[in-house]
């Protein structure tokens, strides 16, 4: 189930929902763009810190603009995941991203789907690599904007608790859609994190691919996963893989990252 008690506002490309936590706003722009790709902006007495960046430049330019006419100062960008690209968005506020991002750069998986989607999308897709400022260390507490962050380290990047709405952004989590996920030892990981999601008790999840979600959604993610891990364990081909998936949940979105999924899961196979 959704998280409720929003606003939405239609833009020209994308729409935002607007969540009122009090002290804390909170707007989740979507992009309806073909990745289904959502940005957070988080907004606390005027200041505001936004969670990812856009993808392509339709969007890139629809929600800078709505940042502007906002009014929010915004003072820093934070690419938990969402680094190898759009890096024309918001071009000249401050970047955070992980340390890993600065010793190892990019993850061969990563570039593996900035190339293809760069192909696939052509000039529509903004393909620069954002630069970042600054450097945040595994389970760093910070704050940026007068919002305060803790910060956990994933595979790919970046876990974002925010204690002052008492939720957590995750990179893929959505109840009704398929993941993304390059290996069984990620399936585990993502799993653990859910599990620990239920014991801290979060009011709401946010994810770069879907609008935030209530916890009663935490569950259902954690079957799907679970699913998952079995059919890929005891599947011969990406094939047959991706059609016992398809018909165990013949209703899930973005069947892309399936394929996706699918490919990474047995390219060793």
């Amino acid at each position: 189930m959704k998280a409720k008690n929003f606003t939405q506002i239609k833009l020209k490309e994308g729409e935002v929902y607007l969540y009122d936590f009090g002290d804390i706003k909170l707007h989740a722009y979507k992009s309806n763009d073909p990745l289904h790709n959502l940005s957070f902006l988080l907004e606390k007495e005027g200041f505001g810190v936004v969670l990812e960046p856009q993808s392509f430049r339709k969007n890139i330019a629809d929600c800078e603009k709505y940042v502007k006419d906002s009014g929010i100062c915004v003072v820093g960008l934070v690419l938990a995941y969402h680094h190898s690209s759009g890096g024309n968005f918001l071009k000249d506020i401050k970047k955070y991203s992980s340390k890993e991002r600065k010793i190892y750069g990019p993850t061969q998986n990563v570039k593996k789907i900035v190339r293809g989607l760069s192909r696939l999308f052509s000039a529509d897709f903004d393909k620069t690599e954002s630069l970042i400022n600054y450097y945040i260390d595994h389970d760093q507490k910070l704050t940026i904007g007068g919002i305060r962050l803790n910060a956990f380290k994933t595979t790919e990047g970046l876990d974002l608790e925010i204690p002052e709405i008492n939720g957590r952004y995750i990179h893929m989590f959505s109840a009704q859609s398929h993941s993304l996920l390059y290996s069984i030892k990620e399936v585990e990981e993502k799993l653990k994190i859910l599990r620990s999601c239920i014991t801290k008790r979060y009011a709401i999840i946010l994810s770069s691919h879907d609008l935030p979600n209530g916890t009663t959604d935490i569950k259902k993610k954690i079957s799907y996963l679970e699913t998952l891990r079995k059919v890929a364990l005891r599947s011969s081909s990406a094939k047959e893989f991706k059609t016992e998936m398809i018909k165990l949940y013949p209703d899930f979105e973005c069947r892309k990252f399936l394929d996706v999924t699918a490919k990474f899961l047995f390219s060793k196979k």
